[in-house]
């Protein structure tokens, strides 16, 4: 039987003293504000999660085409995010990358690598297959969880 452990469950040890954990979600300049009812983040007391960023470019709305390109941008909109809380790249903790074609995992990979080549504790990360993405032209998404503290 598999155990689900909801977020509320997972951050309460980090609470101190009973009080309720405040729950903001994070808007800034640059940042893309979803047509839908999601936000691009949340901040959970020190924990900032961000939804799924594509490659689309937060201030100009342009998408690029290829891996490379998606990837970096994808990682530059995490980093606005994070900013935006107060918080900075160095503070992540987990990725989760979706990419639609596993054939494009070694050039992924170097964007990656080179998006992380002065961070000196990296993330976590953890990549899947998926079998399309919201958009066509859509090569990859992640999405972070990262911790201020």
């Amino acid at each position: 039987m598999a155990t689900t452990i909801t977020i509320d469950a997972m951050l309460r040890p980090i609470i101190q003293g009973g009080s309720k954990m405040s729950i903001q979600a994070i808007y800034g300049e640059g940042i893309r504000v979803p047509p839908t009812k999601v936000n691009t983040g949340i901040q959970a007391g020190n924990f900032i999660f961000t939804s799924g960023q594509s490659g689309r470019d937060h201030k100009t709305g342009i998408m690029p085409e290829g891996i490379r390109a998606q990837t970096l941008q994808a990682l530059r909109n995490i980093q606005l995010i994070l900013e935006a809380a107060g918080s900075k790249i160095e503070d992540l903790v987990a990725v989760s990358v979706y990419l639609v074609d596993l054939n494009e995992y070694k050039e992924y990979n170097e964007a990656y690598d080179e998006f992380f080549k002065d961070v000196a504790i990296p993330p976590t990360r953890t990549t899947y297959q998926v079998a399309a993405l919201a958009v066509d032209i859509m090569r990859i998404e992640v999405k972070a969880i990262a911790y201020k503290g």
